[in-house]
């Protein structure tokens, strides 16, 4: 029996299309190949007692999903300084400073006083700065590194939140070395009665021991200022909103404006109720000075401000620029009842 044989035949074009695909092919499947990650287990970190490995507590603290807290301070504590008064014993630090802006303002939330300052930065020199001025409406105060230029830290533009994770950053007194600790904002309170009068709001932040000393930054997960530490004594922090208003007035030459005094009286801002039994901090009327244009129009302490000249009065309005104005129509409570008095500057 003849076997018999078939011959294909192939064109030469086709032949070379085929190679072309087998060669497309196989390169698919090295690509896929190469993007597959295999998971690989990683034992734990032991804890046993000859290990000898100590990891810095900065490089413990996350202050962002993908940043650390050695990060920021490679990059920012350049811009923070330990402010000092020079002694017959040496240094006396009594602060820190932020550089705020790139022709060396520094900003702290304490007075250097009469004495010359000293200003001691990332190289541990020490540099006379020039006192430029307080704020009267925030209590924060302003020098100025003389013909340096210095990155400066950039303010938030939002107060920080609830909750809100902070890096601390400061300089040791003792070493000058710049140092860090991890806190948040734990809660919101009414600025104390014996703030600056624009304070309205103040914050507290987790108790640091020791307690961070004051004028220490407080750093956003963007490494922006949300806060500056207020005294070395509690918790308090002045919040960048603040901070904000009070570079803006040191840029406008008004530091020493004061609304507050134009009108004659001052503002507490205190939790109350209303009517409806419902609580809320509200706008009391407090330091009502005698034979000025609010006591001679009828207002008194304890008055609680609802509005200024129909602008609802709550604890984020914006006080200060309400009070310019010429002519003033407060709505207030008295003994639970509503009255309405205008005040004009122009009787001054």
């Amino acid at each position: 029996m003849e076997t018999q044989s078939t011959t294909i035949k192939v064109s030469l074009p086709f032949l070379i299309l085929l190679i072309i695909l087998l060669a497309c092919v196989g390169g698919l499947g090295g690509y896929i190949g190469a993007r597959i990650v295999v998971p690989r287990y990683s034992m734990p970190a032991s804890s046993s007692s000859d290990s000898n490995t100590i990891v810095p507590v900065t490089q413990q603290i996350t202050v962002s999903p993908s940043k650390l807290a050695t990060d920021t301070v490679a990059t920012k504590s350049k811009s923070i300084f330990l402010l000092a008064h020079q002694t017959a014993k040496g240094l006396k630090p009594f602060a820190m400073g932020v550089a705020v802006t790139n022709d060396g303002v520094i900003i702290s939330t304490q007075d250097g006083g009469s004495d010359p300052v000293i200003a001691v930065g990332e190289d541990a020199t020490s540099t006379p700065i020039t006192t430029l001025g307080t704020d009267t409406l925030t209590g924060l105060h302003f020098f100025r590194l003389d013909h340096t230029v210095v990155t400066p830290i950039d303010v938030s533009q939002a107060n920080p939140k609830i909750g809100a994770t902070m890096l601390a950053l400061f300089r040791s007194s003792m070493t000058m070395a710049s140092a860090s600790e991890a806190t948040y904002l734990s809660e919101l309170i009414p600025a104390p009665q014996n703030s600056a009068p624009g304070l309205q709001q103040a914050g507290l932040i987790q108790q640091v021991s020791p307690a961070l000393p004051a004028g220490t930054a407080l750093l956003d997960d963007e490494g922006r200022l949300a806060a500056l530490v207020e005294t070395g004594e509690n918790t308090e922090i002045i919040l960048s909103s603040d901070i904000q208003e009070a570079i803006s007035r040191l840029s406008s030459g008004s530091l020493t404006n004061n609304p507050f005094t134009d009108v004659g009286f001052t503002i507490a801002w205190t939790l109350q109720q209303n009517n409806e039994s419902v609580f809320a901090v509200r706008a009391v009327a407090q330091s009502v000075t005698p034979k000025n244009i609010a006591s001679d129009a009828g207002l008194k302490n304890g008055d609680i401000i609802t509005a200024i000249n129909g602008n609802a009065i709550t604890w984020d309005s914006s006080i200060i620029k309400l009070l310019t104005n010429n002519q003033i129509q407060l709505s207030i409570m008295r003994n639970n009842e509503p009255l309405t008095i205008t005040i004009s500057k122009q009787a001054s």
